[in-house]
């Protein structure tokens, strides 16, 4: 997958991103060498595709992935984690004695 942000750098990332690619709106799914050169060729050939992919990223993540949207289940997690504390260590030591 190819991913193309505001700012226009570009970046690969694994597989597991597919569901949250559309692909030639948000970003880039290629699934051979042959196929990445052909989008690459097209991200730098054509300027009008490369801006319209970076705005339809851009606006995704605007959308629907910022932690603003989130931040109380990160938070609600977190606490969590807080209250279980004696068990993981226990369970980290059970594991990992060396630690």
């Amino acid at each position: 997958m190819l991913d193309l942000p505001k700012d226009e750098s570009l970046s690969l990332h694994s597989e597991n991103l597919h569901s949250r690619i559309e692909n030639e709106k948000t970003g880039l799914i290629y699934n051979s060498t042959e196929e990445f050169e052909e989008k690459l060729v097209k991200l730098i050939e054509d300027s009008s595709f490369r801006h319209e992919l970076a705005k339809n990223a851009y606006n995704y993540v605007a959308e629907n992935r910022l932690l603003s949207m989130h931040y109380k289940e990160r938070t609600d997690w977190y606490y969590k984690m807080i209250e279980n504390l004696p068990q993981l260590n226990e369970e980290l030591k059970f594991r990992s004695p060396e630690l």
